[in-house]
């Protein structure tokens, strides 16, 4: 059995009195369940401080598709949340609910597909093409140069068409790829594809 890569995002404010050690102790309590669980850690991001500035760093690793990571994890120093972007064996004392939902009606946005448990699972392949858009408007591309971009590489709409600026411009303004998708007045969450940091990049 293949096993899936997964980060571990560690969150330990000023008002926590745990020594390095200890959260050292916490995070390889961690790594010894996935290992038994076939996981493989890529990556450890800890913040310390007020600032947490490595849980963006965490979520462009995260969504950068070429790094594959299936799940993260996110704990706090008094070891109380926890939760991952897919599901994760993990101690049932730690863990919350799952962070995505069961699909409630509305159009699957594009880089998504409908499981066979009604939850919103990433299509890696256009997952993939979502990051480039945005990163390329981050870039400085205009929506043309990026809809060019695209269809250069022979990638086509849920349609089977081509991009046009107008139908990257609405990609770049969706918030589903947030994680965020807003349906009859609620929001509910799916699986993140762009850090906020990104999505504000690509949208100033």
């Amino acid at each position: 059995m293949k096993s899936k890569n997964a980060v571990i995002y560690y969150r330990n404010p000023p008002t926590s009195r745990k020594s390095d050690r200890q959260i050292a102790n916490e995070i390889n309590n961690i790594k010894s369940m996935m290992k038994q669980n076939n996981w493989k850690l890529a990556h450890t991001f800890v913040d310390k401080g007020n600032k947490a500035t490595m849980y963006e760093t965490m979520m462009d690793y995260v969504a950068d598709v070429q790094n594959g990571i299936s799940a993260y994890i996110c704990l706090t120093a008094d070891f109380s949340k926890l939760g991952s972007s897919k599901s994760l064996p993990l101690p049932k004392d730690n863990t919350n609910k799952p962070d995505t939902e069961r699909f409630t009606g509305g159009g699957i946005p594009y880089g998504f597909i409908l499981n066979n448990d009604g939850v919103l699972e990433l299509d890696d392949e256009k997952a993939s093409t979502i990051t480039d858009m945005y990163k390329l408007k981050g870039d400085g591309y205009s929506l043309q140069q990026i809809a060019d971009t695209i269809n250069h590489k022979g990638v086509k709409t849920s349609r089977g068409g081509d991009f046009t600026k107008q139908a990257i411009s609405a990609i770049l303004k969706n918030r589903s790829y947030l994680g965020e998708y807003e349906y009859g007045g609620k929001i509910q969450k799916i699986p993140q594809i762009i850090s906020r940091q990104l999505f504000n990049k690509a949208n100033r």
